[in-house]
Parts: C-alpha cells; sequence; structure tokens
C-alpha cells in the first residue's frame, strides 16, 4: 500500500496497481481526469500501461509524493513508470505539464538523465514535495521534479522534468555508495554504506545537521552535505536507518538509528543544526536499545527491541501516549498501554498519522493515539485521545485483527490496514473517496468527513 494525498495505490502480488480516491489530475493513472466533484473514485480502478495501452504489470514498489498527487512505479526491470500530477516535471519524461489538469492520467517512462532513452537501474524511489529521488544499484542518485529549495541536489536552484545526478558531498563529482534515501519536506537525507549521511534541500531549522541554520537566500543547500557528529564534532557514523520528523512538516527534523540501538536527532524539534543524543526516560542517560524509528509532525517515537515504545516532541494533542496532553517534550516519555495501566507492549512497529501514532502488534492487531481528524485514529470517534485505544473491527464490531501492515496517507489523515488475508481496509478522512468502499464522505463538517472506524475497499470498479 502507497498512499499520496487524497489517493492510495494497492500493488497487487500479480505487479498491477490498483488505485482509488482524488483523480483531478489523473492520479488515479486509469486514464481519466475527474473533472466534476468529487473529483475521484471511491472505488478502485486499474493503473493503464504506459501510454494508456493495457494495464501496467511488473511492479516491484510504488512511491508518492508528499504534497502533490503524484506516483512512481518502480518496474522489476529497474525502470521507472509515473503519473499523475506533473506541473514542476514530477512524472521525470521531459514534459512541464500545464492546463486545466496539470498531469498525465496514465503512466509515462521516467527517461534517462539529460533526457537521454529511459531511467534504468533504479533499486529504490523516494519522494518529497514535489521531487522524486532514484537510488540507483550502482548506489549513486538521480531526481527530478520541482528543485525550489534544492532538493534535486545537483547544485542548481530550479526544476527539471528529467532525471539530474546528485552530486557528491560538497560539490564535486556524483553522490555515491547510497544505501538508502529517506525524504522529509522539501529536503533528503541519503544513508551512506559507510554509515556516516549527507543531506541536502531545505534547511532552514538546521534540518541538513551540519551546523548551519539556513536563513537567506534559498534557506536550503542544492548539493548534499555530510552530518556532522553529536555536538558538532566530526561526521555522524554508524547510521543504521534514519527517519524524519514529520514528512509534511516543512519545520521538522531527522533522527539517526544507531547500530548500537541509541538515537541521534537534529533539526527544528531539537532546536539544532547538529545531532544530538535522544536521552533516556526522564532525562537521565541517552535512550538505548531502539530497534526502529517512526517521526509525526514534530516529533519522534522509537520502538525498542522490549516491543515498548517511547516518544518524544511535540504533545499538544496526546501525541506521546503518555495520558497527558499540552507543551514540548524534549525527552522520552514511555507510550502507556491500553486504558492506562501500565505501558505498551508487544508492538512490531509504528506508523505516523498527522499528530500522533498507530501501533501494530505483533497480534495483529491495532492501537492509535494523538490527534483524531476526520476519525484517523479507528476507534469509533473523531476525538484526540492521549492514550491508546484499539482500532476497532470493520464496522465498529469488535477489534481490528490479522493486520500485516500500514501505512498512513501523506497528509495523515486516514490510515489503510494491509491484511494477512490479502484483503485491505481503510479509515479516516474520506471526502475524496480514499477509503475505497464505494463512499465519498462530504456531509460531515470539517474534521469529521470520514470513518472513525474501518471500512473494507471493494474490488475494483468495471
Amino acid at each position: 500500500m502507497t498512499s499520496g494525498y487524497g489517493t492510495s495505490c494497492a500493488l497487487l502480488t500479480s505487479g498491477h496497481v490498483d488505485c482509488w480516491g482524488w483523480g483531478h489530475s489523473g492520479t488515479l493513472g486509469n486514464g481519466k481526469f475527474y473533472e466534476a466533484s468529487p473529483y475521484g473514485s471511491a472505488l478502485p480502478v486499474a493503473v493503464k500501461g504506459v501510454g494508456g495501452t493495457g494495464t501496467l504489470s511488473g511492479v516491484a514498489s510504488i512511491a508518492s509524493l508528499d504534497y502533490y498527487s503524484s506516483f512512481c512505479a518502480l518496474l522489476v526491470s529497474g525502470e521507472v513508470d509515473c503519473w499523475g500530477w506533473g506541473a514542476d516535471g514530477e512524472l521525470g519524461n521531459g514534459t512541464f505539464y500545464a492546463g486545466i489538469h496539470e498531469g498525465s492520467a496514465f503512466p509515462v517512462a521516467v527517461k534517462g538523465v539529460g533526457g537521454s532513452g529511459v531511467l534504468t537501474g533504479v533499486a529504490g524511489l523516494t519522494g518529497s514535495d514535489e521531487v522524486f529521488c532514484a537510488r540507483l544499484t550502482s548506489g549513486k542518485v538521480d531526481c527530478w521534479g520541482g528543485g525550489g529549495e534544492g532538493e534535486l541536489g545537483n547544485g542548481t536552484i530550479g526544476m527539471s522534468a528529467v532525471p539530474v545526478a546528485v552530486r557528491g558531498v560538497g560539490g564535486p563529482r556524483t553522490l555515491s555508495g547510497v544505501a538508502s534515501l529517506t525524504s522529509a519536506s522539501e529536503n533528503f537525507c541519503a544513508r551512506l554504506t559507510s554509515g556516516e549521511v549527507a543531506c541536502w534541500g531545505r534547511g532552514d531549522s538546521g534540518q541538513l545537521g551540519n551546523g548551519r541554520f539556513y536563513t537567506t537566500g534559498h534557506r536550503a543547500s542544492a548539493i548534499p552535505v555530510a552530518v556532522k557528529g553529536v555536538g558538532g564534532s566530526g561526521t555522524l557514523t554508524g547510521v543504521a536507518r534514519v527517519t524524519n520528523e514529520g514528512s509534511s512538516s516543512a519545520y521538522g527534523g531527522f533522527c539517526a538509528l544507531l547500530t548500537s540501538g541509541k538515537v541521534d536527532c537534529w533539526g527544528w524539534t531539537q532546536n539544532s543544526a547538529v545531532p544530538v543524543a535522544v536521552k533516556g526516560l526522564g532525562g537521565a542517560g541517552t535512550l538505548g536499545g531502539a530497534a526502529s524509528l517512526t517521526g509525526y509532525v514534530g516529533g519522534s517515537c522509537a520502538v525498542l527491541t522490549s516491543g515498548k515504545v517511547d516518544c518524544w516532541g511535540q504533545d499538544s494533542l496526546g501525541e506521546l501516549g503518555n495520558g497527558t496532553h499540552g507543551g514540548d517534550h524534549p525527552v522520552p516519555v514511555s507510550v502507556k498501554a491500553v486504558g492506562g495501566s501500565g505501558t505498551l507492549d508487544g508492538v512490531a512497529r509504528i506508523t505516523d498519522v498527522q499528530y500522533g501514532s498507530c501501533a501494530l502488534l505483533v497480534s495483529g492487531s491495532v492501537d492509535c493515539w494523538g490527534g483524531g481528524v476526520d476519525g484517523v485514529l479507528g476507534n469509533g470517534t473523531f476525538d484526540s485521545t492521549p492514550l491508546p485505544k484499539a482500532v476497532e473491527g470493520v464496522g465498529g464490531t469488535g477489534n481490528l485483527s490479522g493486520v500485516a501492515s500500514l501505512a498512513s496517507n501523506a497528509s495523515g489523515s486516514d490510515m489503510s490496514a494491509l491484511l494477512a488475508s490479502g484483503e485491505v481496509d481503510c479509515w479516516g478522512e474520506g471526502s475524496s473517496g480514499q477509503l475505497g468502499n464505494g463512499t465519498f464522505y462530504t456531509t460531515g463538517p470539517p474534521g469529521n468527513q470520514g470513518s472513525p472506524f474501518p471500512v473494507g475497499v471493494l474490488s475494483p470498479a468495471p
């Protein structure tokens, strides 16, 4: 499952893709621009092949942008096809789409660097606000789309409708040895095979981690810079994974999970342009035993090897899950169990919503906490909760179970659960049909335009 802004797409075991939700810019990829309200399909539709012929096949993974409704599919061949919004070159085929729709309603092939041939040898795709970046099997990175904050990493500020090669740290040659990419709003960070991290793009909140707040001019670095070590000494090393503190937050930052199980963060939440070590519970020592990290807007949560969860950062709507709300908490607190007794346990992984989190438990059930706008917490209400509550079953009966993975959309206002059965249940905002159950939720007041409990995604429309 991959969700963009108001649109969800499912990669099927057959290698085909079905999408539902917002479709005005051709985001559903089925050859149709949805020109009348509610501007989308509340039932899944099959994504067509390149040029609108047949159906897209041989897809290995899907990526979407955080803000605009664009999708790209990485094929098993190592090539990339994209569809949807393309006004700033997001589709990578050499075209800046103008007119009322500003996009392509069926997939187009991404060209090679400079517009020659087609892009090949792609190992992974990552999207930011207006830019897609492809990590190549060679360890290099090519990017395309809107680059107003230097997100293309090629030393220029501006747009490119074909891929450009990201430069090396400091500008010479090209970036190489990239093991993984992480995006936030208007910036990217690359984890290198050396265990170090290089970032580029917007940096006014210290998001680039190189000791500098970019507050003049374009507020950005258009070439990668090396993330410094804790306190600004040397370079950060021993990094196993990098996560963002809310991909939709322009004021966010990044956190690095180290191979030691410790966590270092930089950017807006820490008010630091160099990494700082995340402290332990109550501010004692440093956090240890972290197995994975997830960021929400203004904060982060760590799943520990013990199966428990610690969170820190913004807490205006109960994002920390410890029963309180209000203010910011710069040191971790333990997420409590459902009902507030003891601590949450048996957590496999965390997925962020806009102002909170949902925990997938090893049991296959899901607990959520934080802001409940549009019913995104799935507990039958539209209310915020500072303590975890169990996501209800389809139609509000019992509790959701048998969940294999979770995904949230770009705005964090709706959730999708892939079940072990291969079916999909969704909840949260549904005004554009993004719940896939045939209903447009447009009659409720703002903040209540969705389903506060899961609904089953129906079969594709004929």
